[in-house]
């Protein structure tokens, strides 16, 4: 029996750090989920049990207008495939939208194992790349990510490109211990707040036992930094990508 996995992306309808960006993705307002939506509607495998979706709101959203959106597009998913539709204050990034979509999902019974856990434009690079991920994603192994900090002097093991697959299990079990599956810590929400979350949200986990590791031993993953508008890719470049922007163009190479 394959694997069971839910797919959880926060979304946030907000501007972006950076015009020229905003301006690539100004094809309306919908445009990172309409890409998922893309994504999921062709979807081959039977292992989805479940799609959340997390709407980080801001102050000039309306709900109604993103209600009826995904109203009328869940069905282009599949009808074995639950679909469940988050609200939540603008805080805290993609993290706490995928802590709030884990508690969700882990107050109902559920069959599935895994989420699959991916920023709003991100995706994967064709409808296999999350096997690999899967397959490492076993024992006390509870996140396999696009690229993992592991045994820093400075830092505790942790994701810095944070897409991947997440123990249901593991979460459960961080959950019924410490109330909240991810170590959130609230603050300013700006950039730097951000990646403190980033740097901690896996915290519980290792204080339970549990490891944090990537899959870049046989693939690779890129990440698109906004600022410069070029791409860095984690892992040898010569290898299949699981992981890339979702708008999916050719950039220019990242040089620090």
């Amino acid at each position: 029996m394959t694997s069971k996995v839910n797919y959880l992306v926060t979304f946030y309808f907000g501007s972006r750090n950076n015009n020229d960006y905003n301006s690539e993705i100004g094809q309306g307002k919908f445009f990172f989920p309409e890409k998922h939506f893309e994504f999921l509607e062709k979807y081959p495998h039977d292992n989805l049990g479940k799609v959340i979706f997390v709407i980080n709101m801001t102050r000039y959203d309306s709900k109604d207008e993103i209600e009826n959106y995904f109203k009328e597009n869940s069905s282009r998913i599949s009808d074995d495939v639950e679909f469940t539709l988050l609200f939540r204050e603008n805080t805290q990034f993609c993290y706490g939208g995928w802590n709030d979509g884990i508690m969700d999902d882990l107050n109902e019974e559920s069959d599935s194992e895994y989420y699959f856990c991916i920023e709003e434009d991100y995706i994967l690079a064709d409808h296999d790349s999350m096997l690999p991920m899967i397959e490492r994603c076993k024992g006390d192994v509870a996140y396999v990510c696009s690229h993992s900090v592991n045994d820093h002097p400075n830092h505790i093991d942790h994701a810095s490109h944070v897409e991947g697959v997440l123990s249901r299990e593991s979460c459960k079990n961080v959950y019924k211990k410490y109330g909240s599956p991810l170590y959130i810590i609230d603050g300013n929400n700006d950039y730097p707040h951000a990646w403190k979350i980033q740097e901690t949200y896996f915290r519980y986990h290792l204080e339970m036992g549990y490891k944090i590791t990537d899959y870049l031993d046989e693939y690779s993953s890129d990440f698109l930094d906004t600022g410069s508008m070029s791409i860095r890719t984690f892992g040898d470049k010569n290898t299949k990508r699981l992981i890339v922007p979702i708008t999916h163009k050719q950039y220019p190479a990242y040089t620090s």
